[in-house]
């Protein structure tokens, strides 16, 4: 991603982050699950996402779920709405993320399946 746009980055960030949690879900990303799919494509700007929601197109029933409660339905609106506000949280998220340390098998359990115990 080195040279992208850094709209493109987070876009495309958000993506491999969303594939990664299908993923621990048993879902791939796009699998049906009786939402309407969106008209926009995610890549088109991480404020699209939101606004898919607001407007019930989106391929997770999670996504779906984020309208289900008026604190998280103030929050799509609010990303929709103000897209660098929502960059600028993510990004700080990503710079967390990376500091969190590598877990070895000394130090607990890596899973192999998100939802069970190995």
């Amino acid at each position: 991603m080195a040279g992208a746009k850094p709209a493109a980055t987070v876009a495309a960030c958000a993506l491999l982050l969303l594939a990664t949690a299908a993923a621990c879900h048993g879902l791939e990303v796009g699998a049906t699950t009786g939402v309407r799919a969106p008209r926009r494509r995610p890549s088109s700007g991480p404020s699209s996402i939101y606004k898919n929601v607001l407007a019930r197109r989106v391929l997770f029933a999670s996504d779906a779920a984020l309208l289900s409660s008026p604190a998280t339905a103030r929050m799509v609106r609010a990303n929709a709405r103000l897209p660098a506000s929502w960059e600028k949280k993510f990004a700080r998220a990503m710079v967390r993320m990376a500091s969190i340390e590598l877990k070895a098998a000394h130090r607990g359990e890596i899973r192999k399946n998100c939802r069970v115990v190995n």
